[in-house]
């Protein structure tokens, strides 16, 4: 994400509103498309299907909604490698896996994540984003 801002290089996404369905844009990288990309075994060359499942959410006896549920890895339905060309390996891919969470367990334990405190910085409770 770094190496996109330093270098001004745009990045492409894909609108799905009406009117725009599926356009392809392209504009400044943000985290939560790197995440993305980083979470989708798609760049392993590998097709995949069913890492998530659609559970009803019920109140009161009535379906009110749907929850998307993330499956674990051994879970998933079908796995097929070398499906079509990869951008990195599926051991990388792996190993991009265990560090991003272990990123993450080290970010909820120093309560890095959360609600903006309160302070005298100009954007406090983001330092911890660089």
């Amino acid at each position: 994400m770094q190496y996109f801002a330093t270098h001004e290089l745009s990045f492409p996404r894909r609108i799905w509103r009406p009117g725009e369905m599926g356009t392809l844009h392209w504009g400044p990288v943000n985290h939560s498309r790197i995440t993305a990309i980083l979470h989708n075994p798609t760049y392993t060359g590998t097709y995949v299907y069913g890492r998530r499942r659609s559970l009803p959410v019920i109140e009161s006896g009535q379906i009110v909604g749907v929850k998307t549920q993330q499956l674990p890895e051994p879970d998933w339905k079908v796995v097929i490698h070398d499906a079509h060309p990869a951008y990195v390996s599926w051991g990388e891919y792996q190993q991009n896996q265990e560090q991003l969470k272990r990123n993450y367990g080290i970010i909820m334990a120093e309560g890095r994540i959360g609600s903006v405190r309160s302070g005298a910085a100009l954007q406090s409770g983001v330092s911890h984003l660089w």
